[in-house]
């Protein structure tokens, strides 16, 4: 192979001997040293490989080269915030340009994107003063600021790729999205009816038309809300986190029992559900090992489908509720109630430490008298 500088253009071209004769192919720069790098990394002097792949592959790599190692993090803000402008609405584009104009002070004007690193993201994410999930939305932003930057070629390696929010040093607060608030019976019950009324319109809606792509179109719709429903039901009952409904396996059904490895701790908690919910969980499809297993064709997140659940809570309750509020409510109505004592509270919510069960029984419910701890 030979590195030869053309004339007339006054860049760098490779010549080279492949299967199929001699072929030239553009290196794209008038620097001997980075044409030099661009051929080694592109594997032209691999004389197997065809060639028309390694001309697109040089073109690719002489502009990473040249354009990523130059251009600094606010240069790169400034580009991808032009494209978040034109893509998306103006309240998202606020957000996008809240995150990265507070990464881009975090780093200085002067910084070179292709110079940050993993574990620089992760730190200026982990040590802002918010909480969790507002963490999560502004490494998401980051994240996609650093996925345009390589995939239009300004930047070589994404640093964002693997980042990630962690929980250490946060307080229970910050892990917390929001303000914890025990529902009262009433409360509870009409965010049930809420959702149950909303799973039935969907129920007479799919069934009004005999065609079958009619039933199709709906179908997912439906089986998103009666899992919405069956989910707070199941944590009215039990007191189980969202994740563990979601991830509800038929297996953990014996009777009227229902016998869970919680995600979060790996503990086992064991509860008895009424017969009218055993009933209207069995009434569901058997499609695979989970109950809920229909919605995974739908293309919606966890996250997604727990802010569901929080809309229809906050329109019928208010701020201050979220579906996490059940787990809560469960824990003061077993004590006050039940007369449950803390040991047997955190068994039945699968706490490892009773310090958290604590927590949830600084609660009070109004109307409820309050009791004592066993």
């Amino acid at each position: 192979m030979k590195i030869i500088l053309c004339k007339e253009t006054g860049r760098y071209f490779a010549h080279v001997n492949t299967r199929i004769g001699k072929r030239k192919f553009d290196l794209n720069t008038d620097n001997l040293e980075m044409a030099e790098s661009i051929a080694k990394v592109s594997g032209i002097e691999e004389m197997e490989m065809n060639s028309a792949r390694i001309a697109g592959l040089a073109g690719d790599v002489a502009l990473m080269i040249s354009t990523g190692h130059n251009i600094s993090v606010q240069q790169a803000a400034k580009l991808y915030l032009e494209y978040v402008d034109k893509k998306f609405s103006m309240n998202t584009a606020k957000n996008y340009r809240l995150s990265i104009s507070k990464f881009v002070e975090a780093f200085g004007e002067k910084r070179m994107a292709s110079d940050v690193c993993e574990e620089e993201i992760e730190t200026f994410v982990n040590t802002m003063d918010c909480k969790r999930w507002t963490r999560i939305a502004y490494l998401a932003r980051i994240k996609a600021m650093f996925s345009w930057l390589t995939d239009k070629g300004y930047i070589v390696v994404n640093p964002a790729k693997t980042s990630r929010v962690t929980t250490e040093g946060l307080s229970h607060e910050q892990k917390m999205t929001t303000e914890r608030q025990v529902f009262t019976p009433e409360q509870s019950e009409a965010v049930i009816s809420f959702l149950k009324s909303k799973m039935t319109k969907l129920w007479q809606k799919m069934v009004s038309r005999p065609e079958p792509w009619w039933r199709q179109s709906i179908e997912p719709k439906f089986d998103r809300a009666r899992f919405l429903y069956l989910s707070c039901r199941l944590m009215q009952q039990t007191g189980l986190r969202f994740c563990d409904t979601l991830s509800l396996e038929w297996a953990c059904l014996e009777g009227n029992n229902l016998i869970v490895v919680t995600r979060k701790t790996d503990t086992v908690v064991h509860h008895e559900l009424s017969a009218d919910l055993i009933q209207e969980i069995r009434s569901i499809p058997v499609t695979g090992e989970r109950v809920f297993d229909s919605i995974d064709g739908d293309s919606i997140s966890e996250r997604n489908l727990l802010s569901f659940i929080d809309y229809a809570i906050r329109k019928i309750v208010g701020k201050g509720y979220s579906a996490h509020s059940f787990r809560h409510t469960k824990a003061v109505t077993m004590q006050q109630e039940a007369g449950a004592n803390i040991q047997q509270i955190a068994a039945a919510l699968g706490h490892r430490d009773t310090d958290t069960t604590m927590r949830y029984l600084s609660h009070q419910i109004t109307g409820h008298s309050k009791g004592a701890l066993g």
